[in-house]
C-alpha cells in the first residue's frame, strides 16, 4: 500500500471510530452498534495491508484488539451486562503486542 493511501485509510478509520464512540457516548444504541462493522472492517483492512512490515503490522493488530475490546464493552453497556469482562482478553492481547513492538523497536535501535 502506498504511504498516501495508507494514511487515507488510517484517517478514515479514525473517523469511523470517533463516530462509533460518539454514538456510544450519546447512547444511540442502533447507530453505535452499526458503526462497529465499518470500524472493525477498516481495522482489518489496514492490518492486512500492513502484513509485510512487522513494525506497522504489530501496532495495527494492537489497534484492532483495542477496537474489539471497545466494541465488547459498548455492547455490554447497551445489551448484555456482564459481557465487559470479555473485553479484557483483546485489551491484554493488544498490550502484549505493544510490549513486543517496543521490545523489537528498541532492540533494533541498539
Amino acid at each position: 500500500m502506498t504511504e498516501q493511501k495508507e494514511k487515507h485509510s488510517e484517517n478514515l478509520h479514525v473517523v469511523f471510530w470517533l463516530i462509533k464512540d460518539s454514538f456510544w457516548m450519546m447512547e444511540w444504541k442502533i447507530p453505535a452498534t452499526f458503526m462497529i462493522v465499518p470500524t472493525v472492517m477498516m481495522a482489518i483492512y489496514i492490518l492486512v495491508k500492513s502484513k509485510t512490515n512487522i513494525m506497522s503490522f504489530v501496532p495495527n493488530a494492537a489497534v484492532l484488539c483495542w477496537i474489539l475490546a471497545n466494541a465488547i464493552w459498548m455492547l455490554d453497556e447497551f445489551y448484555a451486562p456482564g459481557l465487559k469482562w470479555w473485553s479484557l482478553i483483546p485489551f491484554i492481547f493488544g498490550l502484549i503486542l505493544m510490549f513486543y513492538y517496543i521490545f523489537k523497536y528498541y532492540s533494533a535501535k541498539s
